[in-house]
């Protein structure tokens, strides 16, 4: 008897559901056409010539790179001649556990992940909606219109993306390659493997369900290894701490936590003394030294924004903030952005945490700002007087103010959006060491021009 209750309970939710979804698929379709004609409207009442005087106002002056560090005309491409293959295609299927979906649901499934990703009103409302329709039917691949942004549930409820076989040959011949220009420099590199959400040692990955992130990573450091490349893998360092891997990321969002970002800068830090004679302050990273603001259930990350809030809850998020004096000065050049002061006034952008909004804003990215073309920071406390040049993705975000107090001048370079020569900006800097901190591997980390 139990079990049959049971069972006319969850067809009672999925019936609901099911109504509610073909309700906010009807009024989102109205509502769409209204806005369509609103629209129209709007553009035949309000001309372009229409332009007032403030709008018409000059943009502040910015930086142009391409100027101040342009590419060489007689440089020498980076060798080529290593393929890099195609990405094998990822086999995996649709795990389902318990309910076997129906074929109309299927349909209302399908069809609510496809407007998942349009423009419309109440856009929120059917990715929520899409969310509890598989959060009930138990499915651990939530597919989306993109591919690439396929998002599966981990046993322990953790989301990831879900990620091909890469050949790394080509990325690993061009950062030797950029190690041998750096060494004609007298300077010395370092790349750091980021870590995946996925454990290499506890994968939790249900049955059927394949990612190749860390097989990637792993064959990455080989080869470096070969070529005698110095490398910092963040994954064998969280597990010789005895650390919980899970720990370290957020539920809903690719990246990892501040405390793991500063965990990191720790790490790093440590490094910079042991090996390349930098003079740090060991109070600077002690965490009883800092502030933490924690902001409950106030974060919907990358992978949660892809499946709702209600497919697997949210994220808490931390506000670390230094307890003793600090004195920054920090700038993107190319977007008049400067800011001085103490860390909690220069490190932060508070537009992007100051509030709850899990689907417009990104709480993780409050730490520096987000990714930068280039971003200059100057620590006027450093108990040294050296620059490190980081050159990152998006996981550097919680690690870069901590990392500043490793040192006078901490230099951010993002490859995606950096369109000048990092050649001449190594050549006209100095820095005392390159850092290349990576959490997966693409073309564009790897365009040393």
């Amino acid at each position: 008897m139990k079990n049959i209750k049971s069972n006319i309970n969850k067809n009672s939710i999925v019936s609901l559901i099911f109504i509610l979804t073909i309700f906010t698929l009807l009024f989102g379709f109205l509502a769409k056409i209204g806005e369509g004609v609103l629209t129209r409207i709007e553009k035949r009442i309000s001309p372009s010539q229409n332009i007032t005087a403030e709008a018409t106002q000059p943009a502040p002056e910015t930086v142009d790179l391409n100027k101040l560090y342009p590419v060489k005309q007689t440089e020498n491409k980076t060798s080529d001649t290593a393929n890099n293959t195609a990405a094998t295609v990822n086999n995996n299927k649709n795990l389902t556990i318990g309910l076997k979906t129906p074929a109309i649901l299927k349909k209302i499934i399908d069809r609510g992940e496809a407007l998942s990703t349009d423009s419309i009103m109440f856009k929120t409302k059917f990715i929520e909606l899409n969310g509890l329709f598989n959060r009930v039917l138990g499915k651990r691949l939530v597919n989306d219109v993109d591919k690439d942004y396929n998002v599966g549930k981990l046993d322990n409820g953790y989301l990831v993306f879900t990620n091909p076989k890469i050949d790394i040959t080509k990325y690993a011949q061009q950062t030797k390659d950029f190690k041998d220009y750096l060494a004609e420099q007298n300077i010395p590199l370092l790349y750091i493997q980021a870590p995946y959400k996925i454990s290499k040692y506890d994968p939790e990955l249900p049955t059927g369900f394949e990612n190749y992130t860390n097989e990637n990573d792993d064959n990455m450091l080989a080869a470096l290894s070969k070529d005698n490349v110095n490398t910092l893998d963040f994954r064998e360092e969280i597990a010789k701490d005895n650390l919980n891997h899970y720990d370290m990321f957020f539920k809903t969002d690719h990246h990892w936590t501040p405390k793991a970002g500063f965990w990191a800068a720790t790490k790093v830090a440590h490094l910079l003394r042991n090996n390349y004679n930098f003079k740090i302050n060991e109070d600077d990273y002690n965490l009883d030294n800092y502030n933490i603001n924690t902001l409950k259930h106030w974060f919907l990350g990358s992978q949660g924004k892809r499946v709702g809030v209600t497919y697997t809850g949210d994220d808490d998020i931390d506000l670390i903030t230094p307890k003793f004096e600090t004195d920054f000065n920090f700038s993107v050049p190319t977007s008049n952005i400067n800011r001085s002061g103490e860390f909690k006034d220069t490190m932060f952008l508070y537009d992007l945490i100051n509030k709850k909004d899990y689907y417009n804003l990104s709480p993780y990215e409050s730490y520096i700002g987000g990714n930068y073309d280039l971003n200059l920071i100057t620590n006027n406390k450093s108990p040294n007087n050296k620059r490190i040049l980081l050159v990152r993705d998006s996981f550097a975000c919680a690690m870069t103010p901590f990392l500043a107090m490793s040192c006078k001048n901490l230099d951010t370079i993002d490859l995606r959006y950096y369109t000048a020569s990092i050649k001449s900006y190594i050549e006209q800097n100095k820095p005392a060491v390159v850092i290349l901190m990576y959490s997966n591997q693409q073309d564009e980390y790897f365009n040393f021009k």
